[in-house]
């Protein structure tokens, strides 16, 4: 397995929309589902399970951001079956509801354009520091 480890996580990451299970991923690659979450966890120190979550969650997030998307939309496109798992499981990986989320990011979102808008040239991110201080 340890030979095919990138190609299982672009697998996961490729099929997240289609409600992929770790048994689904498992057979695809001829592993029993036990087999796989054991070895999976030995390769990468986290279990197939909880980095499918992961994974899915990240989606989540992403999708949330997107202009039109709604919860469901975004919980659907994720890869979870259930509104209530998604919800459940979004809460416990990030510690707040998706519509929480979803508003505190586009609130801190708004401040900052309001704040770039106030006073052009001021906020310096990291990269560009760092690129001025070699000069």
């Amino acid at each position: 397995m340890k030979e095919i480890i990138v190609d299982i996580l672009t697998y996961i990451k490729t099929n997240l929309s289609d409600e992929l299970t770790i048994e689904e991923v498992a057979g695809h690659f001829g592993y029993s589902k036990y087999h796989f979450s054991r070895e999976f966890k030995r390769l990468t120190g986290f279990s197939a399970a909880d980095y499918l979550s992961s994974i899915k969650i990240e989606r989540a997030k992403q999708e949330l951001l997107k202009q039109n998307f709604s919860v469901t939309d975004s919980s659907f496109d994720a890869g979870f079956s259930s509104l209530g798992t998604f919800s459940t499981t979004f809460a416990k990986k990030t510690g707040l509801s998706p519509r929480e989320y979803k508003k505190q990011v586009e609130s801190l979102y708004g401040i900052t354009k309001e704040y770039e808008r106030k006073y052009p040239c001021t906020l310096h991110y990291y990269s560009e520091e760092k690129n001025t201080e070699k000069k």
